[in-house]
């Protein structure tokens, strides 16, 4: 299956930059490097496999989550153009809702 090509939006990607920041004052800089490798690697997974991770609609339109560790990758599926909108990296440790590209 060809991958679907992957947007990370500005506010997703500070947050992961926030996520991995965090790692490193908590755990150090080999673990946090680690963790961002990793995490990073789980959204090339979802590149291939988009629709693998349920619908969340509890947390905003047509967004799906998949879980590594700590925290979540959430994003969006655009079918049509085989495309996956990586709209946030929040902890599991608070809620989460992401408008639908609305401003809703």
């Amino acid at each position: 299956m060809t991958p679907y090509r992957l947007i990370i939006l500005e506010n997703a990607e500070a947050e992961f930059k926030r996520e991995i920041e965090y790692s490193a004052s908590f755990w150090g800089k080999r673990h946090a490097a680690h963790y961002a490798r990793a995490l990073r690697a789980v959204v090339k997974e979802i590149a291939v496999a988009p629709f693998a991770s349920p619908l969340r609609e509890d947390c905003g339109q047509g967004v799906r989550m998949r879980r590594y560790k700590g925290n979540m990758v959430a994003y969006r599926v655009y079918k049509e153009i085989k495309t996956i909108e990586i709209i946030g990296f929040p902890s599991v440790h608070r809620m989460v809702q992401y408008d639908n590209g609305n401003g809703n």
